[in-house]
């Protein structure tokens, strides 16, 4: 019983969060565009035609993906849906994460978005 509980132990990761790992494994890319890969796992971002659908829920405690779906990323955002200021976060998150340039091409003012990913 000892061995299995500390194989267990072994597998999670200590202080690492969902949105740490998803934040890293999205970073990490050495593959294909979309490709991604964090110690030997590779995740297909859904980006068709430089294009990214998300899904974003505002107001909440603080800026996270959530999901990563086949077709969308759903993502919690700090910032109120008011002013931009949701909008202005979603882009500044992405920018940070991708390290490309990111605009909303879709969606300014509804929760289902569509950005539009360039290089810089």
């Amino acid at each position: 019983m000892q061995n299995a509980q500390n194989a267990n132990t072994k597998k999670h990761t200590p202080g690492r969060s969902r949105q740490e790992l998803l934040t890293n494994l999205l970073q990490n890319s050495s593959n294909a565009r979309n490709a991604n890969t964090l110690g030997g796992i590779i995740i297909n971002l859904p980006i068709k035609d430089s294009k990214l659908k998300i899904i974003a829920k505002p107001n909440s405690p603080k800026t996270e993906i959530t999901e990563v779906d086949k077709d969308s990323i759903k993502l919690n955002v700090k910032a109120q849906p008011e002013k931009g200021k949701a909008n202005k976060e979603i882009i500044k998150f992405f920018s940070k994460l991708l390290k490309k340039q990111v605009t909303i091409k879709t969606g300014k003012t509804t929760k289902t978005k569509i950005l539009s990913i360039q290089e810089k």
